[in-house]
């Protein structure tokens, strides 16, 4: 008599994840329809199945033997086209069982499947095992599972793992293993106990699914799904699971747990600048550096468009989480070497321990996450520990939020003015306005602190209209009192291109009414902008040049720069970030890096402002190198309108006299 071993179908409705019908569950499985009507998916499959999935799942039947369980669930709309069930189709793969799972197998089969003797040794293995892992069956018959382990499984974890089956029969989750090649793969494991009878396990069944190529098309809404083939890395999804175990291990063996929350700085410039198929290679090699530094000691995820996630475990030293989080600073300092050229990047870390700074998996991507944003706003390419006063910087951003509604109308924001000194001639014909927030109860707001929430919250504009009619009132005073020509420098946030509505007055309409030209205000952008590639920023900056508004690029040299964007927006002028100017000296990188900008712009036509002076030195400097303009402490502060006009007057000290050097 000849056996039919085609795979059987039989497909089951599923209401809210509970199986409604199904005359009797996978075929084969030994669930009569009454079995499983009513009974939610994972008490029939080992893992629950994904929306629209369809794949191979290991599977137990009602005597507790395990199958391979080919299942696919697709969405089915009931009364007004509301998703009411899911269908779900099962086929029995048959051969699973340990007896008849011989090296012949089903080489198409997904799953490696391997058998364990009673000492935990290899005795077989399939075709897709070999097609997993690069062993041969020479390779491994007769060694430990062990030797697959990717990096060595920590002890904790395999007694965990192997008292789960000596009490239960049966143990599965993500584990990576180790190829033959040395790479490790994500793979979910399951161990099942076969008995002879009720005695001692007599052998093991072992099946290993490669999840690394569903987390690419399995994802769950709101992560990128432009994410490139190439990142062999965990999915947010399957991180966070991988986190919950790493917390686990933590709480068992009394160690730590630490979460390194890696940002790449500036990472929409570059995608702006070089494109998104060089990106996706950059961020390739990025995730390849970050795996040579991590190994064995954790776990690295790509979490985001630009974001990692590190996981390391037994994290008990902080000086071996300090080293590593400096060796991936150091291994990303090196250059990209990609066909567009050579491209470097810098990166922000954000530290977090577990239990230290927090209790359970949410509140530690929290803590990271915080720790992340300190290390940006400490200037970048470095890391920082998350803290406990990180803690009062959400309160304080709902505060500001709050504050910032009424400060305008309680006539809270004032404007000061730093001189922009010719460091030709001396004379002081800029400046440039600098909101300040005085608070009521809390005192002076740093912009630092306001500015953004001010922009995440749309608040931006109305301040922004307000700084500029309050400097262009300003400069109409200046030009009759101290210089026909003079101008001042007003800073236009990215968010007010992005949200000016078409119905307020334009900048320069408001400057002519006010009778003044329209070459009496600068208005300063940053390179970011420029790099947005957005029709309706291009729409904006053509305008303001048309009507004679000069344009400055502000912080000039600390982003993705691009001469192309400075040729094509017309700049008038080009602002050295302090950051250049801070270190300088005589042949230094600094010096060089200033050199180049000044002598680049002056090509373009376009003037230089370096930022930042604070010495007699930096400013010989810049001058000798032809720098057209300074600001900074060395000359004067920022200072009120006031302050400002007494400044100016011939017996102040930026009146008519030029400035010694």
């Amino acid at each position: 008599m000849k056996t039919d071993n085609r795979p059987r179908e039989v497909i089951g409705v599923l209401p809210m994840g509970a199986v409604e019908r199904s005359p009797q569950g996978p075929p084969g499985a030994g669930y009569a329809g009454g079995d499983t009507q009513g009974r939610t998916e994972d008490a029939v499959a080992a893992r629950d199945a994904w929306p629209h999935y369809g794949g191979q799942i290991p599977s137990l039947k009602r005597n507790g033997i395990p199958f391979l369980n080919d299942i696919s669930t697709d969405p089915a709309a009931g009364n007004a086209d509301e998703l009411a069930h899911n269908v779900c189709r099962y086929r029995e793969i048959p051969a699973l069982q340990a007896g008849s799972m011989a090296a012949d197998g089903p080489a198409e089969t997904c799953v490696g499947l391997v058998v364990l003797d009673c000492q935990g040794r290899i005795a077989s293995v399939n075709p897709a095992f070999t097609q997993l892992c690069g062993y041969l069956p020479s390779d491994v018959l007769g060694e430990s599972l062990q030797m697959l382990s990717y990096g060595g499984a920590h002890a904790e974890f395999c007694r965990v793992m192997w008292k789960s089956i000596e009490l239960g029969g049966y143990w599965s989750g993500e584990v990576w293993i180790r190829r033959k090649d040395g790479t490790g793969t994500l793979t979910w494991l399951s161990v099942y106990s076969m008995q002879d009878g009720a005695g001692p396990a007599c052998s093991y069944q072992v099946t290993l699914a490669d999840v690394g190529s569903a987390m690419l098309t399995h994802e769950p809404s709101g992560y990128p799904q432009h994410l490139p083939p190439f990142m062999a890395l965990p999915s947010r999804a399957r991180f966070m699971d991988q986190l919950g175990t790493f917390i686990q291990r933590s709480q068992c063996a009394s160690t730590s747990t630490a979460l390194l929350l890696l940002d790449i700085d500036h990472f929409q410039e570059a995608n702006h600048a070089l494109g998104y198929e060089a990106c996706d290679r950059m961020l390739m090699a990025v995730a390849q550096r970050l795996c040579t530094v991590v190994q064995d000691k954790g776990l690295v995820a790509r979490t985001g468009d630009d974001e990692f996630s590190i996981l390391i475990g037994d994290a008990c030293d902080s000086h071996a989480v300090q080293v590593a989080a400096q060796a991936m600073l150091d291994a990303l300092s090196e250059s990209f070497a990609l066909r567009e050229g050579s491209v470097y990047v810098t990166t922000s870390i954000g530290i977090a321990l577990f239990p230290g700074d927090a209790n359970g998996a949410d509140d530690l991507l929290r803590a990271a996450g915080k720790a992340m944003r300190a290390a940006k706003a400490s200037g970048r390419n470095c890391y920082n520990y998350f803290t406990p006063e990180l803690e009062l910087q959400t309160p304080n951003r709902l505060w500001l939020a709050h504050d910032l509604r009424s400060a305008l109308s309680q006539k809270q924001f004032w404007l000061a003015y730093q001189p922009i000194v010719s460091l030709k001639t001396g004379k002081v014909h800029k400046a440039e306005a600098l909101i300040r927030w005085q608070h009521p109860a809390r005192g002076l707001i740093s912009p630092a602190d306001f500015i953004p929430v001010a922009e995440s919250t749309g608040m931006i504009v109305e301040i922004g209209e307000w700084v500029f009619r309050t400097a262009a009132d300003q400069v109409a005073q200046l030009r009759r009192q101290h210089a026909a020509d003079f101008q001042v420098s007003v800073n236009k946030s990215p968010a007010q291109f992005h949200r000016q509505t078409e119905l307020s007055e334009s900048w320069s309409d408001y400057l002519r009414r006010r009778g003044l030209s329209c070459r009496s205000i600068v208005v300063e952008i940053t390179e970011g902008l420029l790099l947005e590639d957005s029709q309706r920023v291009d729409d904006h900056l053509r305008l303001l040049r048309e009507a004679g508004v000069q344009l400055s690029l502000d912080d000039f040299g600390t982003g993705y720069s691009s001469l192309a964007y400075l040729q094509k927006h017309d700049i008038d002028y080009v602002k050295i970030d302090q950051s250049f100017v801070r270190n300088l000296v005589a042949d230094s990188k600094e010096m060089t890096l200033c050199e180049a900008i000044i002598t680049i712009a002056h090509k373009l036509n376009m003037e230089v402002v370096a930022e930042g002076i604070e010495t007699a030195e930096q400013l010989q400097l810049l001058r000798d190198a032809g720098c057209d303009y300074g600001q900074g402490y060395f000359m004067a502060r920022p200072m009120s309108a006031s302050a400002l006009d007494a400044f100016l007057a011939p017996s102040g000290n930026g009146g008519n006299s030029a400035l010694k050097g």
